[in-house]
C-alpha cells in the first residue's frame, strides 16, 4: 500500500489568514480553523519518543510550558469529566491561585510520598514531621503595618508577638 504525509495551507475566508492541515495515511491528524486534532497516540515536542500524552524535551537550557492569556490563565484538572482542582492567573489582582474544587485538602509533599505542608478543606493548615516552622522575625521598628492574625518574632524583645488591634507579646520566648 502507498503510504503517505504532508502538510498544506488552505485559506479559511479571513483576509490574508491561511489554515494549515496536517496529513496523514489514516487521517488521523487534522487542523481546521485554529483546531489540531491527534485522534490517538501522544504528542512529543523535541523527542522522538514521547511517554504520555504531551512530552516536552530539551537537550539544552529549560524545559518551559507557556500558557498566555489576555486576563486569565489557568490549567484545570479533571478526574472522568468532573473539575477536581486548577492553578489560575488573574491579571487583573495578580493573584496565582491553587484551587481545590472538591471538598479535600491540598497537600505538598517531597521526595514522592512524604506529606510536608497541608491546607485543610476546614482552613486548618498542618506542617508534618519533627522539623520547625520559620516565622518572620525582626526588631521592633521593623514591624509591618499590622493586620489582625499577623504573629512574627521580635528580635529586639527576644518574644513572639501577634496583632489584634495592635502588636503585643504572646507566651513563650
Amino acid at each position: 500500500p502507498n503510504h503517505f504525509a504532508g502538510m498544506y495551507a488552505k485559506a479559511n475566508g479571513t483576509a490574508g489568514a491561511m489554515d494549515l492541515h496536517f496529513t496523514g495515511d489514516r487521517a488521523q491528524y487534522e487542523a481546521d480553523t485554529s483546531d489540531l486534532v491527534i485522534r490517538s497516540g501522544d504528542v512529543g515536542i523535541g523527542t522522538a519518543a514521547p511517554g504520555d500524552k504531551l512530552h516536552l524535551t530539551t537537550t539544552s537550557g529549560n524545559c518551559k510550558l507557556r500558557i498566555d492569556a489576555a486576563s486569565a490563565a489557568s490549567v484545570d484538572f479533571y478526574n472522568s469529566g468532573t473539575r477536581f482542582s486548577d492553578i489560575f492567573t488573574d491579571a487583573s489582582t495578580s493573584n496565582f491561585t491553587i484551587t481545590n474544587r472538591q471538598n479535600a485538602h491540598i497537600i505538598f509533599r517531597t521526595n514522592g510520598t512524604n506529606e510536608r505542608f497541608t491546607v485543610g478543606n476546614a482552613g486548618i493548615s498542618t506542617f508534618h514531621g519533627t522539623g520547625a516552622v520559620t516565622v518572620p522575625s525582626g526588631n521592633t521598628s521593623q514591624r509591618p503595618t499590622g493586620i489582625a492574625g499577623m504573629f512574627r518574632y521580635n528580635s529586639e524583645e527576644n518574644s513572639f508577638e501577634g496583632f489584634t488591634d495592635s502588636w503585643g507579646a504572646i507566651a513563650g520566648g
